[in-house]
């Protein structure tokens, strides 16, 4: 886990537990996430949501990471991630409560990409789908 340089000694230590881990286990989604935790605590949003997707694909709570993975993007300003990002969080768990507010929140969804929310049968339809 080189990425994280470690701005404070707690840092470096989180940044430790989570490079032992991933030696132990390197499908060790929450160690993958407590990555893009650190990166985001440091300010490199970008950084983060490439770590967060990479929990998604591994977690068995991806909305969580996808969540997450908005949250980075908001942060740096990347709209069209951020939505993506949203929409991959509900199509993975349409019924997750914790969607309806935050990066994801679908005043938010609904207000910038109509047509998005609220979901269909097969959840959220992503934005570059919708011009299709």
């Amino acid at each position: 886990m080189g990425r994280v340089r470690g701005s404070t000694p707690a840092i470096k230590r989180v940044a430790g537990l989570a490079r032992d881990a991933l030696a132990l286990d390197p499908w060790n989604a929450e160690a993958v996430s407590a990555e893009g935790r650190l990166l985001e605590s440091e300010g490199r949003f970008r950084e983060a949501a490439v770590r967060y997707a990479d929990a998604a694909r591994l977690s068995q709570r991806p909305w969580l990471e996808w969540f997450r993975r908005a949250r980075a993007f908001e942060r740096a300003g990347a709209l069209p991630e951020r939505v993506d990002a949203c929409l991959l969080a509900q199509r993975a768990d349409p019924a997750e409560d914790a969607l309806h507010a935050g990066p994801c929140g679908w005043p938010w969804l609904a207000l910038h990409h109509p047509g998005t929310w609220p979901p269909g049968p097969d959840g959220p339809t992503r934005p570059s789908e919708a011009r299709g």
